[in-house]
């Protein structure tokens, strides 16, 4: 299927929903995510063909958009693509500057899920310092990371300008305002924050996908409020296959949050001890903190089922028998387009984009 990549440049704030209920009256500050989910962009992407062709609508968009697929999402700071880093990476504060160190592997102490083998542990007496949103490692950091070389880790945040909105509800009925109604939205600007406004620092989205044609240029709608934005047609070599894999243990990095309904924070064929007749044992996970992904269905006119998804920036360390057959398992593991499970509800958040991964390798 023939492939397309869109640059996406907001024109005003974005705010993107997470998991979190959120009711005027009750919780009154929505704070948001950012980067937003997947599923934000299909529909996006939905959107935008719908605008663009006269005889798509709301009664057959899901039928001319059934074949639409996002093969790849990242975010592009400064026109240089940045990655969310790894949970396997911490970052502490050594004689006043910031440094980054992989958290090591230990035996020591068997896991307590019953699955894993092994544990994560920092070796790094200093005490560790997180990011204000979250920490992303630019192209060439990325593959330094993905070779478990300590990457430059930057703060997201840095990039970006928060401007909450601050608003109250009214009754449906009378339109009349009530007590306790106000509420906050945390709003986002993608530009770095600087005094006169003037800065081109500027944080873009950008989406390969396939199975859809849209115009070369043109303004999609995204997140709360349908805000527009602009897109232009251009691509950037994102691939990131290793050369040399020489050691017994790769490293599985989540580029997009993973939904996995029969187990929760792994595949089922993960556990299995084997893929493609290439036998492996799952060591040990670095994961994120989870969220809860929902949405509404516009056809059926109800929310949609909630699923608990694994952060973009979790790692799986997978040890082969062998040099060799970690190699051999590399390349399998390379073929598939997400790591989610091959079930019918699984191969759809597939195509909404979640499960997007990177594979690196251990030192």
């Amino acid at each position: 299927m023939t492939k397309q990549t869109i640059h996406i440049s907001a024109i005003d704030t974005l705010f993107f929903r997470d998991g979190k209920p959120f009711e005027r009256g009750e919780e009154t500050w929505a704070q948001g995510i950012f980067p937003p989910q997947p599923s934000v962009f299909y529909g996006a992407l939905r959107g935008a063909f719908l605008f663009q062709n006269s005889e798509a609508n709301l009664s057959n968009i899901e039928d001319l958009t059934k074949n639409l697929q996002i093969e790849n999402l990242y975010l592009l700071i400064n026109d240089e693509p940045h990655f969310i880093v790894g949970e396997d990476i911490i970052r502490y504060k050594k004689d006043g500057e910031f440094e980054t160190s992989f958290l090591e592997l230990s035996p020591k102490y068997p896991s307590s899920n019953g699955v894993t083998s092994h544990v994560l542990e920092s070796s790094v007496k200093e005490k560790v310092k997180g990011y204000g949103l979250k920490g992303v490692v630019n192209k060439r950091g990325f593959r330094h990371y993905l070779q478990h070389r300590n990457p430059r880790v930057k703060d997201l945040g840095d990039y970006l300008v928060s401007e909450p909105k601050v608003g109250i509800g009214r009754n449906d009925y009378n339109r009349a305002t009530g007590d306790g109604m106000l509420y906050r939205v945390g709003m986002r600007r993608l530009a770095k924050p600087v005094a006169d406004f003037s800065s081109d620092e500027e944080v873009k989205l950008v989406i390969t996908f396939s199975g859809l044609s849209l115009d070369k240029t043109g303004i999609i709608k995204l997140g709360a409020e349908g805000k527009t934005a602009n897109y232009i047609t251009n691509d950037i070599d994102t691939s990131f296959e290793l050369k040399d894999v020489s050691s017994k243990i790769i490293r599985i990095y989540l580029a997009t949050p993973g939904i996995f309904p029969k187990n929760g924070w792994h595949p089922e064929w993960m556990v299995k001890g084997t893929y493609k007749s290439i036998s492996f044992e799952l060591m040990t996970v670095a994961l994120g903190k989870s969220d809860w992904i929902g949405g509404f269905d516009m056809k059926e006119n109800k929310p949609k089922d909630m699923y608990r998804a694994v952060p973009a920036g979790s790692v799986y360390y997978l040890k082969a028998n062998s040099k060799e057959d970690a190699k051999q398992l590399y390349h399998a593991l390379n073929e598939r387009q997400s790591i989610l499970d091959d079930d019918e509800i699984s191969q759809n958040f597939t195509k909404q984009g979640y499960g997007l991964f990177y594979i690196g390798t251990l030192k």
